[in-house]
């Protein structure tokens, strides 16, 4: 895991060993795990495409780490969970229609101790109206128009969703509708640098009206 922890530091992120440790065994259950969660199972692209290419949102934002946090599709934990374990103050819902990939979320979570977490097995299309979180953390789920479709309705007023973009990012945001965009009060692009990663990320914010 000397990658990783090269990568921590080239974030600028504080970590201690035990969080180090629970990277190493969530990486373990991703790579041992027989379901078709990630195309990625050689444990450096883990590090490198999953887990750094999630933690970057720490360099890059400012974040409220006391508000309610939620990812959309979560599949593997990706966002979020990389997150929740350097912050294990957090708290952390995970949402995913795939019963085996919340299966495997719970499995994680109880495996390594973590706490306010949360997993929920349902299309956002299903859930209530009343469930408000204070950030989305969406990465690979689509394309930006359903992405705020399936998300916006979770934020509260002035709640913030990040999206993790590739270069495509601009063609998806000119193409937004103006009944999604009448709900965006601020948005945000930066390109971000992922340690050791050779292709451009980029990370949408946006905030709810």
């Amino acid at each position: 895991m000397d990658k990783l922890m090269e990568g921590l530091g080239l974030l600028g992120l504080v970590f201690s060993e035990e969080q180090v440790g629970q990277l190493t065994v969530y990486a373990e259950k991703i790579v041992a795990t027989p379901h078709n969660l990630t195309a990625i199972r050689d444990p450096d692209g883990i590090v490198i495409q999953h887990f750094l290419d999630s933690l970057v949102i720490m360099k890059y934002f400012e974040l409220d780490y006391g508000k309610k946090f939620c990812d959309v599709g979560s599949g593997a934990g990706l966002p979020l969970l990389p997150l929740k374990i350097l912050r294990p103050e957090m708290d952390a819902t995970f949402i995913d229609s795939r019963q085996k990939s919340v299966d495997f979320l719970n499995e994680v979570i109880q495996s390594l101790g973590l706490k306010n977490c949360h997993t929920i097995h349902e299309h956002t299309t299903q859930m209530k109206e009343g469930m408000r979180y204070g950030y989305c953390l969406v990465r690979a789920l689509g394309a930006a128009d359903y992405i705020l479709e399936n998300c916006l309705f979770l934020l509260n007023s002035g709640g913030e969703i990040f999206m993790y973009k590739g270069p495509k990012h601009e063609e998806e945001i000119k193409k937004l509708p103006k009944r999604i965009l009448d709900k965006i009060s601020q948005t945000e692009i930066l390109e971000v640098q992922v340690p050791f990663l050779d292709r451009k990320r980029f990370i949408v914010r946006m905030k709810k009206a």
